[in-house]
């Protein structure tokens, strides 16, 4: 049974800019092996212990869909495409730069309700 298959803005916009048939042929092969079993890509530890990667190649080149999941309603959000190069610091740059901006807004909205004013918090990254 497959699960059902979102994308994110992030997946989008690289799939968007593909212009080689045989990858984007690759690509479809590969998110429809996703969408049939989810288990078919590794855990990642550490940062990215959220994601998942499942590896192809296309055109003698190794390339890797991230992709996280809810297993309760069985959906799979592809996060993530790209070759091997730099891939995980990337996406490792990516989720670092989101939790920041969760801890400040974290931040900024503790200070408004300890001081029932709103202060603006600039985070550098």
């Amino acid at each position: 049974m497959n699960w059902e298959v979102r994308q994110t803005r992030r997946f989008a916009r690289v799939y968007k800019k593909l212009t080689n048939a045989k990858l984007i042929a690759d690509t479809d092969s590969a998110v429809t092996t996703v969408a049939q079993n989810p288990d078919v890509g590794e855990r990642k530890k550490g940062d990215l212990s959220q994601l998942w990667v499942h590896k192809f190649r296309s055109q003698g080149q190794l390339y890797l869909l991230g992709y996280t999941r809810e297993d309760a309603v069985r959906l799979v959000y592809l996060e993530a495409l790209g070759p091997h190069e730099n891939f995980y610091r990337d996406l490792k740059q990516l989720c670092m730069g989101e939790a920041v901006r969760e801890m400040t807004q974290a931040f900024a909205e503790a200070d408004t309700r300890n001081t029932g004013q709103t202060t603006t918090v600039i985070a550098h990254t």
